[in-house]
């Protein structure tokens, strides 16, 4: 194929598609041909396997089951030990402490209930103040009975909810510790007739339920004391035996997910992920059960069962990290682990070795795992004896004919064994990896900064470098110096350039790269090259091919030093030592192999001439005497190309496959992407290429594999190579290295393979045995795994004398066959014809096409190789810069730094900006972050938000494990609202019939137990009593302390409306006056009584407030103050108490952490690591460590959206247990938290993120104002400052902004002014009037909408129309027009038709397509401005009197050389100001990039202007999308600063658009008048750069 061609079809492939497209399509795969067969071999199978459609399916179903079911099994298991209603319950006797079975007495002197959920309850927030006893029910609530050994409790009623534990209290009498019953058990009925066992001594936690194992209680010898027996399950146990498994469950539902949505990859991680998280949780909880069971001195069952169980998990973690290919392995070793685990806890705390009862536990999961394991073990093992019995025919058929060979070629086998021996023993200690070329390095270290032409090639800028037409001529050029003459360094490069040029002119065939034909204009370059070269240096040369100021370099690299070292091919050859790093890419892989192909098929070409070598020949053919011949020599010859089956480059699709099935998708060790076959009729015939191989120079070997060894050598013919294939050949890995145009183009480093075979050997193949091999191939590995394990086993028990290292080479051996054999089938053809071997089909085998070698034919027979297309040697060039990027795997240099700019890596877009109008950027965190002023302020919000979480945890630490308040020596219950509404003077009374204090247990008398020894009683009250609208509670001096308060109803009938809805509790250390008629006491005057304070005088005492009917903690703040009334904050808040009479009331002053540490410390302190990671680690950090952290827009999201989900979990809670007060206060703030959140996450969308902040603002001043107004009745009782920050922040934005945007206006005013009235003067007289006129009706006549919505988009694609549509397609186009690539993997893109539903979304493509429009476009434009009287910019001398640009007809300038040198063309736009436009205005979406290729035509009057106009509209080469008027009267001037023209929006479309892929490229054309170019004047174009920063727009 031309050199050319390869050049434009390539064009094809940088501008139609992304420059990762295969590596994102390799891991896009949604179809996995082979099955769970062919997961099991791959390289991946774990993420291969859940490719498969119903395994992830089937999985995902199992997972929801299992969740479900564990998560009714976590709630059951919350009632397991609990006493279930029962109205008679009794207790019996079985054993005493003396050793008596037979008791005759209970052995306790009573026994009673406990519903623990009342005393649970009442040490959590009661805001409300409803809350139940400490214990429900007593023995005082029933009767009790004796009965022998036992004793029956008969309540009044059934219960109507469950009891928690049950307690025992010992006989009273003296010397009576003999007859306690330590062995017991209790029963409950309701009939006293059937009795259920709800109870006994001891019992353990076996799983999910509790077993009674009627052990021998501690029951204390303490007379009248009393035992507690409480059989529930712990939390630990709790945890560990559901709630973790659950989420074990909950996680695999969410991986099945991702699985079943495409996400492969991530779904193996998710599972991988899963088992570590699952191992430490296990740990963690043995850790915590040995604690536990070290307090409870009882055994180290179920600690050792956890531990165990977290070895498995990280035994699987380990497996999936590190050994992935046994996937089976974990479930076969936990089928045989967890059961030997679950029998050890059965016998330890059961005494029995069974499992299953009482529950089964995990027995069922590991019996379904144990199954699951053995099927995979099962198919694996059935389709390698499935593979090595159907490889074995064909391994006999080969074995046959070689042993024949052998036997008549025996001397010339073992100099080629001699002969490979050598090779080997040249090329061993050269990697055999596909390796980059050393200057990639360089290149990508130049990519990652600024290059001179970027940071300089502004419009503005008139020292910068701009194109001339000829694209490499550049003033200023590296190869001269200041006194003409060539300088040392450009000589060095001209003679390399003459090296590269001499090579293209050596003779060769059809398909080699063919020179630059005599009539393209490169030829008088080359001319100079030759002259200047040869001494002639005293000539100035204006520019130096593929100079620094080339096409490739100003617009596409815009680094002179990335295009310098990029075009500047190496002269002298590189050693295999010299080569860079690894190839990483397919998609790099796969631009190397399509530019080396042709080199390498002409050298093979060449050494089958030299050697007698033959090529496979598409159909056998008869020669005349009638004889079948599939074998025939080819010299090359295009017009005979299509009798042959040649090789070519290995399909994309198989590549894929290969790199999964056996190099772990390591892309560098895929040698054989470029390959072709030689076949000889003897062995001396490879024999002699080998050594004509060792002496050429123009290759590189780099591995030699050979299996063509003599019967009995080696592995071959023994009984240890029963695994091979059986196909002997030789395989040969080279480089090109010693091809100059091989270096040209930088594939000198590609790997190529060359395999030389018998014409005699591959004769005997058929499709059978290549479809047998296609199944061997895929399990080859383990097969040779199988073996040498085996192998190694039999000759360790043959003598004890036989050396490891003979074991260690026959295994190597073994290995390397299989290799061989594997990488050699892979190329070699299957004859259409040939002898039958009959090989039983296999259905694995159907399933599993699709991984063998294919080779890419992608050109029909018949078709002619030239694209024949005409383009000059700018576009040349630029080609051959796009090809050597792909080469070298920088062909998303730019894609990267655009990543890079939007993770915050980089400063590109953002730096030029004003810090206010970044806040309205496409995203405005992540371009914020990048300035000094905001991480400061972040980091300043972040410590401040950090020491109120900490401290407000320190003070709730040290401020609620002890009294709320006291002591104090009276406390007083002051109501001040009754039911009624009675208020001030109108309550006549408490409105309660009780009031006391809770102490330090947290109950009230009413549901206390009896005092142990060791507890300390509380004191007693001297006085209580109603005292007015008060109820006063007075104790013995020293004072009473309290935890909170209980309150009765009143009594009597008929009192509900006396009732209180409102008080406060006060207390006070001073003496109380003694008043007669306690006329203090009453109610007070004002009637609002939600007025109050933290202090009152009452009754000659001055009194402080300790409590209210609402309440709330706040501990978040500075304040160090140790008073303990700082910290209570008591709402007036009407309360309704119940319509029972005498019903008891408790409050409690015990804040509850999970109301208040989720919202006033999970929320404020969980979010500021991310948002300090967000805003300093691409500062702070290293770049290598801070590129695999999230970009600053994800960190702060993510740490907003941590903050909501703590910040939900209390008004979540508040609204269960009732406290609404504090659900609708935190509730609101998590709203206006939500909205700011969702105003961070779309922030892509302009002022997104400001509506966020100021709404968010808003919100908490309303929502703050409402419940002020709700709780005070006062709107501004509690000022929201938080809220009023928030807007202020948001509101300095904002007028920051609107003064950036005025300033932006009057710095443009003076513009505008003079724009304006030179408009004015144009449309006021009679000429212009009509002009413009005439020019609103030719643009009306056009049609086209300004308003049109115009992006860059790609080809549609055929394979996705319907199939009669594809079929027509297919049935007219041309393989030979389109990139191999596209055909090879499907995708048939259609040219020149833009796929409405699709986008440009990499910034390479852009400029690609960009760079090809450019020069195409330009051509279009000197004819348009040669047509119309159109001018272009001079440089240079061009600037005339006023500093005003000078412009020049085309017309007059063509002709003249010197003219056209002083031409200035527009350059394509800058990247830096080309990602502004993405972060700022477009939402870092590439495709609305519509000016990236543009240019500009200037005309003397409109009337040549519409002129031009017509002549673009009406020109074939060209598609108008859009077309904006603004030399309309009704344009708005105001964006634009006075500023108008006519701007189009274009597509070239001709042949060579189409051929190179560019024709969907939109491009921008400017006509403007003469009179309005006068006035773009390099300050003027400052000043908008000025104003379009200030905007950031």
């Amino acid at each position: 194929m031309r050199r050319l061609d390869k050049l434009a079809l390539h064009a094809q492939r940088s501008c139609v598609c992304p420059s990762d497209f295969l590596e994102k399509m390799s891991k896009k795969r949604t179809r996995l041909t082979g099955g769970v067969g062919y997961a099991l071999f791959s390289s991946l199978p774990l993420q291969n396997t859940l490719r498969v459609p119903w395994v992830h399916r089937l999985l995902l179903v199992l997972a929801v089951s299992m969740v479900l079911v564990r998560t009714y099994t976590s709630v059951v298991s919350l009632s397991e030990g609990t006493l279930p209603a029962y109205k008679y319950y009794r207790f019996t006797s079985l054993e005493q402490r003396n050793g008596s079975a037979v008791p005759e007495s209970p052995g306790i002197a009573m026994f009673g209930l406990i519903r623990k959920k009342g005393e649970l309850e009442g040490s959590r927030v009661s805001n409300e103040g409803r809350r139940l006893p400490c214990v429900a029910s007593d023995a005082a609530n029933g009767t009790l009975a004796v009965d022998g050994a036992s004793m029956t409790l008969s309540l009044a009623a059934k219960a109507e909810t469950r009891y928690d534990m049950w307690f025992i209290r010992t006989l009273e009498e003296r010397d009576t510790e003999g007859m306690d019953a330590v062995r017991f058990v209790l029963e409950g009925s309701d009939d006293e007739q059937v009795w259920t066992s709800v109870g006994s001594s001891t019992s353990v936690s076996y799983f999910n339920v509790v077993v009674f194992t009627y052990g021998a209680a501690e029951v204390p010898e303490g007379r009248g004391r009393r035992h507690v027996i409480d059989a529930r399950m712990s939390t630990i146990h709790w945890l560990a035996g559901d709630v973790v498994t659950a989420i074990y469950y909950f996680t695999m539902v969410i991986v099945m997910s991702l699985a079943a949505s495409g996400a492969y990859r991530r779904a193996m991680n998710g599972v991988i992920f899963n088992q570590g998280f699952q191992g430490v949780i296990r740990f963690v909880l043995s850790l915590a059960m040995l604690w536990q069971e070290r307090q409870d001195e009882s055994h180290h069952a179920y600690s050792m069962y956890q531990f165990g169980i977290g070895c498995l998990y990280v035994f699987n973690l380990s497996v999936y990290l590190f050994f992935q290919k046994f996937l089976e392995l974990p479930l076969l070793v936990a089928f045989v682990v967890q059961p030997v685990l679950q029998v050890n806890v059965h016998r330890e705390m059961l005494g029995t070795s069974s499992s299953l009862p009482p529950a089964a536990g995990n027995m069922p999961a590991t019996f379904v795992l144990g199954f699951v394991g053995f099927a995979l073990l099962a198919i694996r093992v059935k389709i390698m004896i499935s593979a090595q019995r159907r490889i074995a025919t064909a391994k006999v058929v080969y074995e046959g004919e070689w042993r024949q060979v052998c036997q008549e070629q025996e001397s010339d086998v073992k100099r080629l064994g001699h002969t490979v021996e050598r090779l080997q023993g040249r090329c061993r200690n050269i990697k055999a990896l596909q390796l980059n070329p050393s200057r990639r390095s360089d290149l990508l270290d130049l990519s990652k900064r600024r290059g001179s032409l970027s940071a300089s090639s502004s419009h503005g800028n008139p020292s910068a470098p701009q194109r001339t037409p000829s694209r490499s001529r550049m003033h200023g050029s590296p190869t001269h110096q200041g006194d003409g003459t060539t300088s040392p360094e450009a000589a060095m490069h001209i003679q390399r350039r003459m090296s590269w040029i001499r090579s293209t002119k050596r003779v060769a065939p059809a398909a080699q790269f063919q020179p630059p034909q005599p009539s393209n204009p490169m030829v008088g370059e080359f001319v100079e090259l030759e002259r200047i070269a040869s001494g002639a240096a005293e000539a100035r040369l204006p520019g130096v091919y593929f100079a620094s100021g080339s096409l490739i370099a100003v617009s596409v690299l815009q680094s002179r030093k990335m295009a310098y070292t990029l075009m500047n091919s190496p002269s002298v050859r590189c050693s295999a030592t010299e080569l860079g790093p690894p190839v990483e890419t397919l998609d790099q892989l796969h631009s190397q192999a399509f530019f080396v192909q042709d080199i390498f098929q002409t050298w093979v070409v060449d050494l089958a001439r030299r050697n007698e070598g033959k090529f496979r020949l598409r159909k056998p053919e008869k020669d005349d005497d009638g004889a079948e011949r599939m074998f025939e020599a080819w010299d090359g010859d295009e017009d005979n190309r299509v009798r042959y089956k040649l090789g070519g480059i290995k399909n994309a699709k198989s590549a894929m496959s290969k790199l999964d099935m056996a190099y772990d998708d390591n892309v560098s060790k895929l040698l054989d992407m470029c390959r072709e076959t030689l076949y000889f009729e003897s062995v001396a015939g490879i024999e002699a290429c080998l050594k004509d191989l060792e002496t050429d120079a123009m290759v590189d070997v780099v591995q030699v594999k050979n299996s063509m060894r003599a019967v009995g050598e080696g592995s071959r013919g023994g009984e240890s190579g029963r695994l091979r294939a059986g196909m002997p050949f030789v395989k040969v890995n080279v480089r090109m290295a010693g091809s100059e145009q091989a270096r040209g183009l930088y594939v000198d480093t590609h790997v190529c393979e060359l395999l030389l075979v018998l014409t005699d050997i591959a004769r005997l193949q058929t499709p059978q045995m290549y479809s047998a091999y296609k199944e061997w191939r895929v399990c080859s590995r383990a097969l040779n795994a199988v073996s040498r394990l085996k192998d190694m086993i039999m000759l360790r028990s043959i003598k004890s004398s036989a050396s490891s290292s003979s074991v260690e080479e026959l295994a190597r051996g073994q290995d390397q066959d299989a290799e061989r054999s594997q990488q050699a089938c892979d190329s070699v053809p299957v004859p259409s014809e040939s002898k039958t071997v009959a090989v039983a089909p296999s259905p694995v085998a159907s399933q599993l096409d699709g991984v063998t070698g294919e080779v890419q034919q992608w050109r029909r027979p018949g078709e002619k190789a030239s694209l024949e297309l005409k383009i000059g040697a700018q576009m040349e060039e630029l080609l051959e810069g796009l090809a050597r990027m792909s080469v070298l795997g920088i062909s998303d240099f730019l894609d990267e730094r655009r990543k890079s700019s939007a993770s915050g890596g980089t400063k590109y877009g953002f730096e030029t900006s004003s810090l206010s109008g970044l806040f309205y950027s496409s995203d405005p965190i992540t371009a914020a972050s990048t300035r000094w002023q905001f991480r400061i302020f972040t980091t300043a919000l972040c410590l401040y938000v950090f020491l109120l979480g900490s401290l407000g945890l320190m003070h709730f630490v040290a401020r609620t494990q002890d009294y709320a308040f006291g002591p104090y020596k009276h406390y007083r219950l002051e109501t001040m609202l009754t039911r009624n509404g009675s208020v001030g003077r109108a309550v006549r009374g408490p409105g309660v019939s009780e009031f006391g204090l809770i102490g330090i247990s947290g109950c009230s008398p009413y549901g206390s137990f009896n005092l142990e020894e060791h507890e300390t009683p509380e004191p007693l009250p001297t006085f209580a009593g109603p005292l007015g609208s008060s109820f006063l509670v007075t104790y013995p001096p020293g004072g009473a302390s309290m935890t909170g308060w209980y309150i009765r109803t009143l009594a009597s009938g008929g009192s509900e409306a006396e009732d209180a809805s409102y008080f406060n509790v006060w207390a006070t250390n001073e003496d109380v006056d003694d008043v007669e008629d306690w006329s203090c006491a009453l109610g007070r005057d004002d009637e609002r009584w939600w007025v109050g304070g933290r202090e009152a005088e009452w009754c000659g005492a001055n009194w402080r407030r300790v409590g209210g009917t609402h309440w709330q903690w706040q501990a978040s703040s500075f304040n160090t103050n140790e008073d303990r009334h700082m910290w209570w904050d008591f709402l007036p808040l009407e309360i309704s108490l119940p319509v029972a009479r005498d019903a008891l009331e408790t409050w409690q002053l015990i804040p509850d952490a999970i109301l208040y540490h989720p919202w006033w410390i999970l929320a404020w302190i969980a979010p500021v690591p991310l948002a300090l990671i967000a805003v300093h680690s691409r500062h702070i950090l290293l770049r290598p460590v801070s590129r695999f952290l999230p970009s600053p827009h994800v960190s702060i999201t993510s740490a907003m959206v941590l903050s909501v989900c703590f910040g939900m979990v209390t008004p979540i809670y508040a609204g269960v247990i009732g406290a609404n007060h504090i659900m609708y206060k935190n509730g609101l703030g998590v709203l206006a938290h939500i909205w700011l959140v969702i105003g961070i996450t779309f922030s892509s969308s302009r002022q997104a993120f400001m509506v966020g902040l100021i709404g968010c603002g808003v919100m908490r001043i309303v929502s703050e104002a409402l419940l002020s107004s709700w709780i005070f009745h006062s709107a501004w009782e509690r000022p929201p400052v938080l809220g009023w920050v928030v807007l202020l922040l948001g509101i300095a934005v904002f007028v920051s902004r609107q003064r950036a945007v005025l300033f932006s206006k009057k710095l443009l005013a003076g513009d505008q002014v003079a724009y304006d009235a030179l408009w004015q003067s144009l449309y006021e007289s009679e000429d212009g009037k009509a002009c413009v006129t005439h020019l609103e009706k030719v643009v009306r006549m056009i049609g086209l909408d300004a308003n049109y919505h115009c992006q860059q988009q790609l080809r549609l694609r055929a394979d996705k129309l319907a199939p009669a549509v594809r079929a027509k397609y297919l049935s007219q186009v041309s393989r030979r027009d389109l990139y191999p690539l596209f055909w090879d993997v499907g995708h048939w893109y259609i040219p020149g038709r833009p796929d409405p539903k699709s986008k440009v979304s990499s910034m390479n493509q852009l400029y690609a397509q960009s760079a090809i429009a450019t020069l195409l476009l330009d051509e279009r434009i000197q004819a348009w401005a040669d047509r119309s009287s159109g001018m272009v910019r001079m440089r240079a001398n061009g600037t005339v009197a006023g500093g005003q640009q000078e412009y020049a007809r085309w017309s007059d300038v063509k002709n003249d050389p010197e003219l056209v040198k002083r031409v200035k063309w527009p350059g394509m736009k800058r990247h830096t100001r080309a990602l502004e436009k993405l972060f700022r205005s477009y939402e870092n979406d590439p495709s609305l990039l519509l000016d990236i290729s543009r240019n500009c035509l200037v005309f003397q009057n409109m009337s040549d202007l519409t002129n031009c106009l017509g002549l673009i509209i009406t020109d074939d080469n060209v598609r108008v999308e859009r077309l904006k008027n603004r030399m309309s009267p009704d344009f708005d001037t105001s964006e634009t600063g006075g500023y108008r023209d006519v701007c189009i929006n274009l597509k070239v479309v001709n042949k060579v658009a189409q051929s190179l892929g560019a024709e969907l490229a939109i491009c921008e054309v400017q006509l403007l008048l003469e009179s309005f170019a006068h006035l773009k004047t390099a300050e003027g174009h400052q000043r908008y750069v000025h104003v379009r920063n200030s905007r950031a727009t």
